[in-house]
C-alpha cells in the first residue's frame, strides 16, 4: 500500500463550506444538549481539512482563537496555506501529515497540545480500518477533557442500496479515471436495474444513481472512488469512539435534536426505549439515515441548570433578510430526516420579525417579548429557524476585511469559492459569482456606477458570459443592462452585509 492508503487522492476535494462545523454552531448544538464549550480564545483543529477553505472561514470569524488544519494531501495544504496568506490570517496553521505516522509519533502529538474542538468532516468512513484507528487515537490524544469532537460520516441503513454501485465503481477504476469509472458504472447499472432482480430489491437505486451526474464531479470521485468506502451503523461508531474515551453527546444537525419533529408513532416507539444507543440506532432505522453529523465529548462537563439557562438566554440571534420567508400557505417547515414538520407559523413569523433589527435580540430579550412561551420552547424555535437559515447568530467581534478581500480577489481570478466570511454571524454567507464580483468592487473602492463594466470585464477575462433563460447573452448592451439590474439587487443587501462584517463600511 502506498502513501494514499487506498484513499482516492488523484484529485483534490471540493472548496466547501460546512456550517455545522463552525465553532458557534458547535457551541450552540452542544449547549442545548447539555455541554458547555468556549466561544472565545479556544483551540480548534480540523483533521482531514481538505482544501482548508472551511477552516479559513472559521478562523476569520474568531481572530482571538487558534486554528490548525491537518491533511495528508500536499496539494490541499499548498492551497490552504496560499489562501490563508492571501487573506492575511495569522491565527491559522496548516500541517501536511499522515494519520498513521502522526498518531504513532508521540513527541509530535504532544507538541500539538490539547484542543477544545476537534473536527473531522467526511473522513472516517472513507478510510481503511488501520487509518481510522490511527485517526481516532489521534483525536482521543489531542482533545482536551471536556472538549468536543465533531464527526460527520456515511451511515447505514441509508447507503445499503448504493453498495453494489460503489463496488462497481471501484472495479472499473482499475482501468479508468475516477469520473470515467463512475460514468461507466452508471451506464451498466442502468441496464441492471431495468432487467434484473437488483432493481426489484433496490427500487430507489435507479433514481439515486441517475441523479449522480447532477452533482459536482469533484465531490463524486471523493465520495465513491475510495477503496475503503464503508458506511457504518451509528452504534458501531459509538463503540469505536468509546475505545478512545469519547462519549456520544448528540447530533450537530439542529433540526434532528427534537423528537417531536418525528411522526408521532415513531416518537412514541423511541420514547419507550430506555437504552440510549439502541434508541439512536432505531431512529436511524426509522428515517433510513445515510449521513450523520455527530458530537462526542471527552468527559461530560457538569453544567449546573442555572448556568446552562443563562448561557442559552444570553445567546443573540438576528434575522437574515437574504433568506426568503415563507408565505402563510407555505409555512415554516423543518426536516427530521424522515418527514418535513410544520412549525408554528405565527410564532416563527413573530420571532423572525422581532429579530429583524440591527444587532438582533438575545433569547432573554425575546423571552420578554413572548412571555407566554418558556425559554426552552424559544430556544427550540431559535434552533429550528437557525437550521433553516432564517436566523443567524450575532456577536460583536473585531475582524479584518482582508479575508473577504483575499477571497473575492481569488474569485475574480477564477477561483471556485462560493462564500464570504460573515464574522459577526460566526459563519459565512453563500453568494453567487456575480455577487462576489460586486463585493470585490467594494473592496477596491470602485465607484458604484462602474460596477457593471468592472464585472463585465472580469467575466470576459475569465472566458465566461451572462446567461438568460439558458442562453448566453452575446449583445454587450443587453449584458450591461442585466448587470445593472443585478447590481441594484445586490445594493439592497449591502447594509446587511456590512452589518455582518462581510463588506467594509465604505460600501455604504
Amino acid at each position: 500500500m502506498n502513501w494514499k492508503h487506498g484513499y482516492y487522492a488523484d484529485s483534490g476535494y471540493t472548496y466547501g463550506y460546512y456550517v455545522e462545523a463552525m465553532p458557534l454552531r458547535l457551541h450552540w448544538a452542544a449547549l442545548i444538549q447539555g455541554q458547555l464549550t468556549p466561544t472565545h480564545r479556544f483551540r480548534y483543529v480540523d483533521v482531514g481539512c481538505g482544501q482548508g477553505f472551511n477552516l479559513i472561514l472559521a478562523a476569520a470569524a474568531h481572530p482571538d482563537s487558534e486554528f490548525i488544519g491537518i491533511d495528508f494531501m500536499p496539494s490541499h495544504i499548498a492551497h490552504a496555506r496560499d489562501l490563508a496568506a492571501r487573506c492575511g490570517l495569522s491565527n491559522i496553521t496548516f500541517i501536511e501529515a499522515d494519520f498513521v505516522t502522526l498518531a504513532s509519533d508521540q513527541a509530535t502529538v504532544k507538541s500539538l497540545g490539547e484542543f477544545d474542538y476537534v473536527v473531522c468532516h467526511g473522513i472516517s468512513t472513507w478510510i481503511s480500518q488501520k487509518v481510522k484507528k490511527s485517526l481516532f487515537t489521534l483525536v482521543g490524544s489531542i482533545l482536551k477533557p471536556g472538549g468536543l469532537f465533531y464527526n460527520s460520516y456515511n451511515t447505514l441503513p441509508g447507503w445499503l442500496n448504493m453498495a453494489p454501485f460503489q463496488h462497481l465503481v471501484r472495479l472499473l477504476q482499475q482501468n479508468n479515471s475516477g469520473l470515467e469509472a463512475i460514468t461507466k458504472a452508471q451506464s451498466l447499472m442502468d441496464t441492471l436495474v431495468k432487467f434484473s432482480p437488483l432493481g426489484q430489491h433496490f427500487p430507489t437505486l435507479k433514481e439515486r444513481v441517475g441523479s449522480l451526474m447532477e452533482l459536482d464531479p469533484t465531490y463524486l470521485v471523493q465520495e465513491l472512488n475510495n477503496h475503503f468506502w464503508e458506511p457504518v451503523f451509528v452504534s458501531q461508531m459509538i463503540d469505536d469512539l468509546a475505545l478512545v474515551k469519547l462519549d456520544y453527546l448528540g447530533t450537530a444537525t439542529l433540526s434532528e435534536i427534537f423528537l417531536d419533529t418525528l411522526p408521532p408513532e415513531i416518537a412514541i416507539l423511541l420514547e419507550n426505549i430506555t437504552d440510549p444507543k439502541l434508541k439512536l440506532q432505531m431512529r436511524d432505522y426509522a428515517v433510513y439515515k445515510s449521513f450523520r453529523r455527530d458530537l462526542y465529548v471527552k468527559g461530560i462537563l457538569p453544567v449546573w441548570r442555572e448556568q446552562l439557562r443563562e448561557q442559552i438566554l444570553n445567546t443573540r440571534f438576528v434575522a437574515d433578510p437574504m433568506v426568503k420567508r415563507p408565505e402563510v400557505d407555505q409555512g415554516y417547515r423543518f426536516s427530521s430526516g424522515l418527514v418535513e414538520v410544520d412549525g408554528n407559523y405565527e410564532l416563527c413569523s413573530a420571532i423572525v420579525q422581532q429579530m429583524d433589527v440591527p444587532g438582533g435580540l438575545s433569547l432573554r430579550e425575546l423571552n420578554r417579548l413572548n412571555k407566554e412561551f418558556s425559554y426552552s420552547s424559544l430556544s427550540k424555535m431559535a434552533s429550528l429557524l437557525l437550521s433553516g437559515g432564517w436566523l443567524r447568530f450575532y456577536k460583536d467581534v473585531d475582524f479584518s476585511s482582508s479575508v473577504n478581500k483575499g477571497i473575492s480577489n481569488a474569485v475574480i481570478q477564477g477561483a471556485p469559492y462560493h462564500c464570504l466570511s460573515a464574522p459577526r454571524a460566526g459563519s459565512a454567507i453563500y453568494l453567487r459569482d456575480l455577487e462576489i464580483m460586486f463585493a470585490n468592487a467594494c473592496f477596491q473602492a470602485i465607484p458604484q456606477r462602474e460596477w457593471p463594466s468592472f464585472v463585465s470585464g472580469v467575466l470576459h477575462g475569465l472566458g465566461g458570459a451572462l446567461m438568460k433563460e439558458g442562453e448566453k447573452i452575446a449583445d454587450p448592451k443587453m449584458s450591461l443592462e442585466l448587470l445593472e439590474a443585478e447590481m441594484e439587487i445586490f445594493k439592497k443587501h449591502i447594509p446587511w452585509l456590512v452589518a455582518m462584517g462581510v463588506l467594509p463600511e465604505l460600501s455604504l
